[in-house]
């Protein structure tokens, strides 16, 4: 079918309409917004291929595509036959028929209208009953800045903050009466309780769900419960978390170094804020920075941060690290009441210039690990054992430190306290660490056995061998103490000097008797140092898989004074460097922690605070018990 496609438009200065003729053939004529259309309609009204004009029965016919409606005397309609001298719209245009000319099998006409079209689609779709797309967008621009930030920020603002410099403490307990904090009234500020009694608490923050969306990361899980609540750190409105939003916490956390010895380290604020080594928002199991970069900015030269320091420098475990220093025990003491007063010294471990500790002990480790086995005493003086480190050494429970030797525990039962003196068959205990007893003891004994009489030792005298039962005079009474009293002081001097006692233990007797004539025997004590680097951490759990030998050269030491640490060189096999690839761990967290207890609190106010509401806690506690 040949087509013609008269288009018609009116000129804007005149009525004179203009014609355009375009000759088209085909069978069917494609009708719609697309540039690629027969016949091109270019108005946004209109779908991009909205209707189809083909030949009919007495004229032609144009049906729309996919729901797309044709206006047609003032209906919507799906379809229209078109015959000369009628008409339809599609958007803004009207198509109208007209008698076609000899080189034509039909001829419409397309002119452009001014009124604005309708829409020529059935609200099939929900998308078709919404607002225009600019009309939604700002819609949506909108509610997203109310929800989004005007709700939050609105929050925010009106939330009430404590002013700058306030102590703030977490209200886990009632606070203390006001006027029972003499000074700190002023300052002090209890999240969520009342300041002073009688008063109403401050309401408790006012938390919106879209405080979240404004996280800039993930809270670590130790501080997941704080994720909803954004004033628990930011204390004031757009503030970066501050120390004191820490100690509100954390109130008691030691300090990290000597304030009043390093007291320009103290005022540096990018070492003194606690968020220079913790942070939060990057997610994982707590917010400590583990990476040694953050330790190594300050102790690569610590001299240029802290002057009066006597610590070395160190940048890498493997490369820059000093040698160990173990504390030792140099000599023990005794106090008036009996407690025992090391004294102890730092020095470092030196293979040409080894070390010697006294502890007040004696004890070769090479007998004891003899692979040929340890006789027993006392009692079990006829058995044998194969003894290993792990006989007399046995880890606390947490797998760190090994717990402390214990006499009666891990070495009572080969080392039985109990004596024999020659040709009597009567074995006596004697107590551990109590040497005026162990004096007093052997003098009864030998005491008791002569006034029993029927002793038969030679060089008795014949009051002590008399029958039992006999009498015995003042005379053969004061013959048989004596030579009792010497034959405790023979046997107490084998006690201190050569076995029991001796065996482990240095015993001095005095110079002069006491008033009994008797010698006084004492007995240093022993301590033995359990934690040799108190300044690191360090865990057996981990090493368990080694020989205590690989470290610790215990089978070839013959004295107590020998220290058995091993040097830096021994970790650096496993621990070779935070940047070595295949390596044990080597951050400096993996053996020193930051905050040391000796160095008091961090802020010494919150302590305060937190101290006082703890014993208020405590009071009240004792209140309500006995009410």
């Amino acid at each position: 079918m040949r087509l013609s496609l008269i288009t018609l438009k009116r000129r804007p200065d005149s009525e004179d309409v203009s014609r355009r003729e375009t000759m088209l053939e085909a069978d069917v004529f494609r009708v719609g917004r697309g540039s690629d259309m027969d016949v091109n309609l270019p108005d946004v009204n209109v779908a991009y291929h909205h209707a189809t004009l083909s030949a009919g029965p007495g004229g032609l016919r144009l049906e729309g595509v996919g729901g797309a409606l044709i206006e047609s005397g003032g209906k919507m309609v799906d379809s229209v036959a078109l015959r000369p001298g009628e008409s339809c719209r599609v958007g803004a245009y009207e198509i109208g028929c007209e008698a076609p000319g000899a080189h034509a099998d039909a001829a419409i006409t397309l002119a452009r209208v001014e009124a604005q079209a309708r829409a020529y689609r059935t609200p099939q779709r929900i998308a078709d009953t919404l607002p225009s797309r600019r009309r939604l967008s700002w819609l949506l621009a909108l509610a997203s800045l109310v929800l989004f930030i005007a709700w939050p920020l609105s929050v925010i603002l009106l939330r009430e903050a404590p002013p700058p410099g306030a102590v703030v403490v977490n209200a886990m307990v009632a606070p203390e009466k006001a006027e029972a904090r003499a000074g700190s009234v002023a300052t002090l500020v209890a999240l969520g309780t009342s300041l002073a009694e009688g008063t109403e608490p401050p309401p408790a923050p006012a938390f919106t769900p879209m405080e979240t969306l404004w996280l800039s990361g993930p809270m670590s899980n130790v501080h997941a419960g704080l994720a909803e609540n954004c004033s628990a750190c930011h204390l004031r409105p757009f503030e970066m978390t501050t120390n004191d939003a820490c100690l509100a916490c954390h109130a008691e956390t030691a300090n990290h170094f000597d304030v009043a010895k390093h007291a320009s380290a103290a005022d540096d604020p990018s070492l003194a804020r606690c968020a220079a080594c913790h942070k939060e928002h990057v997610g994982g199991e707590s917010p400590i920075e583990e990476a040694s970069s953050t330790c190594t900015d300050c102790h690569a030269d610590l001299k240029a941060v802290a002057s009066a320091t006597e610590l070395y420098d160190v940048s890498d475990f493997a490369l820059q690290h000093p040698q160990f220093r173990p504390t030792l025990v140099t000599g023990v003491g005794t106090a008036v009441d009996g407690a025992l007063l090391p004294t102890v010294a730092r020095a470092p471990l030196d293979p040409k210039f080894p070390l010697s500790e006294q502890s007040g002990l004696k004890f070769p480790h090479d007998v004891h690990l003899n692979k040929e086995g340890v006789r027993g005493l006392g009692r079990v003086a006829d058995k044998t054992w194969e003894m290993n480190c792990e006989s007399c050494h046995q880890p606390q429970a947490d797998g760190a430190l090994m717990r402390p030797i214990e006499m009666e525990r891990d070495c009572g039962y080969c080392h039985e306290l109990v004596f024999k003196p020659d040709n009597l068959d009567v074995l006596r205990e004697l107590p551990h660490a109590k040497p005026v007893e162990v004096q007093e003891i052997v003098h009864d004994y030998y005491g008791a056995r002569v006034l029993e009489g029927g002793l038969n030792v030679p060089g008795a005298p014949a009051s002590a061998r008399r029958r039992p039962g006999e009498a015995i005079g003042l005379a053969g009474r004061a013959e048989g103490l004596d030579w009792a009293a010497e034959q405790a002081e023979l046997e107490l001097k084998r006690i201190m000097e050569v076995s029991l006692c001796g065996d482990c233990h240095v015993a001095e007797a005095s110079a002069e008797p006491d008033s009994r004539g008797r010698t006084v025997w004492t007995v240093q004590g022993a301590l033995l140092q359990r934690h040799w680097m108190p300044k690191s951490y360090f865990n057996h759990g981990p090493h368990f898989a080694m020989d205590c030998v690989s470290c610790h050269a215990a089978t070839t030491s013959k004295s107590s004074t020998d220290v058995l640490m091993p040097p830096i060189e021994n970790c650096r096999d496993c621990h070779k460097g935070e940047q070595a690839g295949a390596s044990a761990s080597s951050e400096c967290l993996a053996c020193h922690v930051f905050h040391a207890d000796p160095y008091g609190a961090m802020s010494p106010p919150h302590g305060q605070a937190m101290e006082t509401r703890r014993n208020e806690a405590e009071r009240s506690t004792v209140v309500r018990a006995t009410q």
